[in-house]
């Protein structure tokens, strides 16, 4: 087994177990990246634009 497959079992039983617990809990995709996105696709905002939004 490689190490790529080895820690892919690893995270597949440990989200098993955190479903069987019903205790799960995922990353939340905060405010600033969507911001950050908005910012990005706008031409017209310039670098210290984006940052103050």
């Amino acid at each position: 087994m490689t190490v790529i497959q080895a820690r892919t079992v690893s995270f597949i039983e440990r989200l098993a177990s955190d479903l069987n617990e019903k205790h799960l809990e995922l990353a939340a995709f905060p405010d600033s990246v969507i911001r950050i996105r908005q910012a990005i696709r706008d031409e017209d905002i310039g670098p210290d634009e984006a940052l103050s939004r």
